[in-house]
C-alpha cells in the first residue's frame, strides 16, 4: 500500500517520527529539547537530500522554516540539515517550508532544490518527543526518479506526498488491514462457506477472486493471515525497498489536485 499529511507541494518529504535527526554525521543522537513557554512546545527534525543514504549523509542547508500563523517563528536549517523550531501547542500547525536558494553542499547533478511545501504538525507527533526527517528533491532529479518507479511524468500542478512505512508496521497493520477486507468481501459474496472449492461465490465476484488468489490447499473458503503474508503477489508487492536509519521500509507515493470549493452552513 503506497499511506497524513495535507501538502502543498512539490516538497517530497518523508516524516518519519521513528527516525532521530542527524547531528553531524558522527552518530545520530538527540539533543536535549529546547526551552520553551508552556503554551508552546519545541518541535526539532532535519532535512537531508532525497539520495541521502546513511552511509553517504547530506543534509539540506539553507532552508527556511516558518509557522504560518506567527511570522516571528522561524528557522534556517544548518549545514547537517537540522532545525528547531517553537510552536503554538494545538491540534495542528502548519509550517511553510521554502526551499534554499544555493545549489546542495554536498549532491552533484541533481539542480536546486525549487519545490516549496507545507508541513502539518500533529499533536500526537509532537508528544513522541523524537524529531522528524524530511528529504528533498532536487529539481533535476524530479524526473529521472519518477521513471525509476514507473510513475507517470511530474505535474507541478499536483501535491505530492511521499514517504515510507516502516516493515514492523506493514506486518502488524497493513497485512491484517488487507486481510480483513478480503474477508469482508468473501462474506459478502460467497453465500456457502462451508462448501470448497466453489464456496457459493458469486461468478466473477471479488470474493471469488480473492479466494483464488489467497485460499490455499486445502481450501476452506477463508482467507488467513498467513495465506496473505505468504502470497507471493502480496510479498512483491509490499516488499521493503528503502531503508530508512538502518530500518527497512516500503516507499510509498500519492498525487491529488484540488479545485476551489464553498459549503453553505447547514
Amino acid at each position: 500500500m503506497r499511506a497524513l499529511v495535507v501538502v502543498r507541494l512539490a516538497l517530497l518529504s518523508i516524516a518519519l517520527s521513528m527516525v532521530t535527526a542527524c547531528s553531524d554525521g558522527v552518530g545520530k543522537t538527540v539533543d536535549a529539547a529546547i526551552d520553551a513557554p508552556a503554551s508552546t512546545t519545541a518541535y526539532t527534525g532535519d532535512f537531508v537530500d532525497w539520495d541521502d543514504s546513511g552511509t553517504n549523509f547530506c543534509g539540506v542547508f539553507g532552508a527556511k522554516l516558518t509557522v504560518h500563523t506567527d511570522a516571528s517563528r522561524t528557522d534556517t536549517t544548518n549545514p547537517n540539515g537540522r532545525f528547531s523550531l517553537v510552536i503554538g501547542a494545538g491540534a495542528s500547525t502548519q509550517i511553510d517550508v521554502v526551499p534554499p536558494t544555493a545549489m546542495s553542499q554536498c549532491a552533484s547533478g541533481i539542480g536546486l532544490y525549487q519545490m516549496p511545501g507545507i508541513m502539518i504538525i500533529g499533536d500526537a507527533l509532537l508528544a513522541t518527543g523524537r524529531p522528524s526527517s524530511y528529504r528533498m528533491i532536487g529539481v533535476d532529479r524530479v524526473a529521472p526518479f519518477f521513471a525509476s518507479v514507473g510513475a507517470p511524468a511530474y505535474d507541478p500542478s499536483k501535491a505530492i506526498l511521499a514517504g515510507a512505512i516502516a516493515q514492523t508496521e506493514v506486518d502488524a497493520t497493513v497485512v491484517p488491514t488487507m486481510r480483513d477486507g478480503f474477508s469482508a468481501r468473501v462474506a459478502a459474496d460467497c453465500t456457502a462457506p462451508s462448501n470448497p472449492p466453489t464456496c457459493g461465490c458469486a461468478t466473477s465476484s471479488f470474493g471469488k477472486t480473492y479466494l483464488d488468489l489467497f485460499d490455499a490447499p486445502p481450501k476452506d473458503c477463508a482467507i488467513s493471515l498467513a495465506e496473505v503474508r505468504n502470497n507471493s503477489l502480496i510479498q512483491s508487492l509490499l516488499a521493503p525497498d528503502v531503508s530508512i536509519d538502518g530500518t527497512m521500509a516500503l516507499s510509498l507515493g500519492v498525487s491529488a489536485s484540488a479545485v476551489p470549493a464553498g459549503f453553505l452552513n447547514p
